[in-house]
């Protein structure tokens, strides 16, 4: 499940949307494309980093959208707000924003759910 989260400018949690529509059409307002599970050609599917769940940000307007994706999810980022290779944020000024571990149990202290760590 891909999950997209708004930040404020100082790294506040904002909006949450879990809902593929939803996660495109907030992708689609920063320029970005979504495609939840889609299905790659041979050399594109060989990239690991495409093959477990990743966190990436990118700016929105005055904060910025972080996006949990699963394997298989793939977002097509304006050159100018894609993440840079090998990171999970663009380089430049941002705030203290959530790590991947971080992120995953906040989304599920927020949807009710706990995490292994609390059963």
């Amino acid at each position: 499940m891909g999950v997209l989260v708004s930040f404020d400018a100082q790294g506040n949690w904002g909006e949450t949307h879990v809902c593929d529509s939803e996660i495109a059409r907030c992708l689609a307002e920063l320029g970005a494309a979504w495609r939840p599970r889609a299905r790659r050609r041979a050399r594109q599917q060989s990239d690991a980093a495409l093959a477990k769940t990743r966190l990436l940000y990118l700016r929105a307007g005055d904060g910025f959208a972080g996006v949990l994706c699963e394997p298989g999810d793939w977002i097509e980022a304006k050159a100018g707000n894609a993440p840079a290779p090998g990171r999970d944020k663009p380089l430049g000024a941002w705030p203290d924003l959530p790590s991947l571990d971080t992120f995953i149990e906040t989304m599920l202290e927020l949807t009710g759910n706990e995490s292994a760590d609390d059963e």
